[in-house]
């Protein structure tokens, strides 16, 4: 849940009533997020209510917010639009506590957990409370960066021109073949393997020694 909504600021008055609405409204729906900070950049003096369109959606790029509103002006009049909020959003997040070489071994003592904001971030985040067996970074990783999954790739389950059993058969028959793997990949990849007369088959990882024919 989020600990905190703050005003920066507000450049409209008379409107108290939709502040409480807006701050019911991004819990509703960044509620994923521990904190978040938000400004209101649109002057709004000429309008006199404004109500939240909940049937139409909000559109967040990096660190902009569109909400989506009905504008009553003075004179009575309604017309649909958009507040436009700075925003801030902060999450808990692994950081490096030291500097991490390309393809070196990741291990969780390499982190430590802060508090982030992370609203303007080029990827996604690294959720997971466990790294999986093996994974090793794709770049260089310094000291202080926030972690991302682009940065980190599991080590391959198979690698190519490794030896494999290929399952086949139908109604509990199970045929089996020696192959030989073509590309690398994970559990649950489907790969490219090569049968010993020379024949090219797609299957899929079972485990570091079997694979599934897909037909």
């Amino acid at each position: 849940m989020i600990a905190a909504l703050i005003i920066i600021l507000n450049l409209f008055t008379g409107n108290s009533g939709f502040e409480a609405e807006l701050q019911k409204y991004l819990v509703k729906n960044y509620s994923s997020y521990e904190k978040i900070e938000f400004q209101i950049t649109d002057n709004l003096s000429a309008v006199s209510k404004i109500v939240i369109d909940e049937e139409r959606e909000p559109r967040l790029n990096k660190n902009t917010l569109l909400v989506p509103v009905k504008l009553i002006l003075r004179n009575k009049s309604e017309s649909k639009s958009f507040i436009t909020l700075k925003i801030k959003l902060y999450k808990t997040v692994l950081v490096a506590c030291q500097d991490i070489q390309k393809d070196e071994l990741i291990s969780n003592d390499q982190f430590r957990q802060e508090l982030k904001e992370v609203s303007q971030l080029n990827g996604t985040l690294f959720n997971d409370n466990d790294f999986p067996v093996a994974t090793k970074s794709k770049v260089k990783i310094k000291e202080g960066n926030i972690l991302l999954n682009e940065m980190i790739e599991k080590n391959p389950d198979v690698l190519p021109n490794e030896r494999l059993i290929l399952h086949a058969g139908r109604n509990g028959v199970d045929i089996t073949t020696e192959v030989v793997s073509r590309e690398k990949g994970n559990i649950g990849d489907i790969i490219r393997v090569v049968a010993d007369q020379k024949k090219i088959f797609s299957a899929k990882i079972i485990d570091k020694y079997n694979v599934l024919l897909i037909e």
